[in-house]
């Protein structure tokens, strides 16, 4: 999807997700090949609501809300996205695949939940998630801006990314492999808490340092940890 593209997605996308009963998912956008997405600094691709007029011309009803369509769904594929704005979704982007994920300098934005990630080696870097993740009607809850779950996480890769509204955390789960952990505008979290606040049902909100892996946490690097982790002491 070139620079300067305008995607726009409509409700009854119909999107159902594995924590409801079922292992596939139906939605706005189904990735099971590669998503490449090539926006540039001055030249974004945005995906927002049909009912969105700021971009694209005049379309749907002019009033555009959170959960307006599905978001975007890689499920066995890869993605790619570099500057890219994904505003109005229920879930921005949600990927469970053992294929890449890169995702650098973009922007989410309105979104019920939160940029749910597991995948090997994901890349996070420079984005920023803004009014994201706050409880939709009848809910209590609130997500995390960033959920990232992986059997191989290179934490020097999840780097320079900030959120804001909901809960602002980038939460992380699975094992690290050797890496070094440096500051992001938003803090790191853990704890099993996460797992009630993901599309995720594998996300367990535990990180692990295998015997033989070195975790550098870098000075100035906030990690917050909530409850529930299932933590057994010795």
């Amino acid at each position: 999807i070139a620079a300067g593209t305008v995607v726009k997605g409509s409700s009854g996308g119909g999107c159902i997700l594995p924590k409801q009963g079922t292992p596939t998912v139906s939605c706005s956008m189904s990735v099971e090949g590669t998503l490449d997405v090539t926006g540039t600094s001055t030249s974004q691709v945005i995906f927002t609501s049909l009912n969105d007029n700021s971009v694209g011309g005049t379309t749907g009803s002019g009033s555009q809300a959170t959960g307006d369509w599905a978001g975007i769904f890689v499920l066995g594929g890869s993605i790619d996205a570099t500057y890219a704005t994904i505003d109005w979704a229920t879930a921005p982007i949600w990927a469970k695949t053992t294929n890449p994920v890169v995702l650098q300098n973009d922007v989410f934005a309105n979104d019920a939940y939160g940029v749910d990630i597991d995948s090997p080696g994901p890349v996070l870097q420079g984005n920023d998630a803004m009014n994201i993740g706050s409880p939709p009607a009848g809910s209590s809850y609130y997500y995390p801006a960033y959920a990232v779950s992986s059997s191989s996480l290179d934490l020097g890769q999840i780097t320079a990314n900030s959120a804001s509204g909901g809960e602002p955390v980038i939460a992380i789960s699975g094992t690290v492999i050797t890496s070094t952990m440096t500051p992001n505008p938003a803090p790191f979290a853990i704890g099993g808490d996460f797992f009630n606040y993901t599309l995720d049902s594998n996300f367990a909100g535990n990180l692990d340092v295998p015997s033989g892996v070195t975790l550098t946490i870098a000075a100035g690097t906030v990690v917050k940890g909530s409850s529930g982790g299932g933590c057994i002491l010795p």
